[in-house]
């Protein structure tokens, strides 16, 4: 499966490279950053970017359709989670990083207005992880992550001449660990952990990009 989806992948790359697409699709190149969390009560940033290509084709009424192609970074760790000083050092050096081969599809709609074009955008996108860096505490064990990733995002753009700037809200809606469970610890923090985890750790945030259209 994870040899079907890279084959899809190298063909949409494939696609975004076409000079036949018509002379109102454009290709472009696009970088940006992440604001991101895992679904814990604190975590920080480790580093969190997306570079890809993507491909414009231009609909009827406004709409427009945007295929793409990135590399999308996504992590965090584990921070603060109860306030108490003796089970948090406990997980402070915890750390989960991931990088996908991402490919989202937005579907946008906003009026040319000749010198720019604010739009909005719905975009699912699916993911197959091709790094990961997942050092645990020792106290805990897990699954390992999982290979692929699936989610949606929203959110509102400006184009300027050959400029596209974007930012956008995302969803990952499946769980980045089948299963965790706990060792060496007492009860309570035990308890405290899985409360704040509750087997339900998914990737949210904010990402800015910035494409250049040919």
């Amino acid at each position: 499966m994870k040899k079907s989806f890279l084959a899809l992948a190298i063909a949409l790359c494939t696609c975004l490279c076409s000079t036949e697409a018509g002379a109102q699709t454009r290709f472009g190149i696009a970088a940006g950053v992440t604001s991101q969390s895992l679904k814990f009560s604190d975590i920080g940033d480790v580093g969190l970017y997306n570079v890809g290509a993507v491909l414009k084709v231009p609909l009827v009424g406004g709409f427009a359709i945007q295929p793409g192609v990135f590399y999308q970074r996504k992590g965090g760790t584990l921070g603060t989670i109860s306030g108490d000083s003796s089970i948090d050092d406990i997980f402070s050096d915890t750390e989960t990083v991931a990088g996908y081969l991402e490919v989202p599809v937005q579907l946008q709609w906003g009026p040319d207005l000749l010198l720019f074009r604010p739009y909005v955008f719905l975009e699912p996108f699916v993911g197959c992880m091709i790094y990961d860096k997942d050092r645990l505490s020792s106290y805990f064990t897990s699954e390992s992550l999982s290979k692929w990733e699936y989610g949606l995002a929203i959110g509102g753009g400006l184009e300027i001449w050959r400029l596209q700037l974007s930012l956008k809200y995302f969803w990952n809606l499946n769980n980045i660990r089948e299963d965790m469970t706990f060792s060496s610890v007492t009860s309570e923090v035990s308890d405290t952990v899985r409360g704040t985890l509750d087997g339900d750790e998914k990737f949210t945030g904010m990402t800015i990009t910035v494409a250049f259209m040919f």
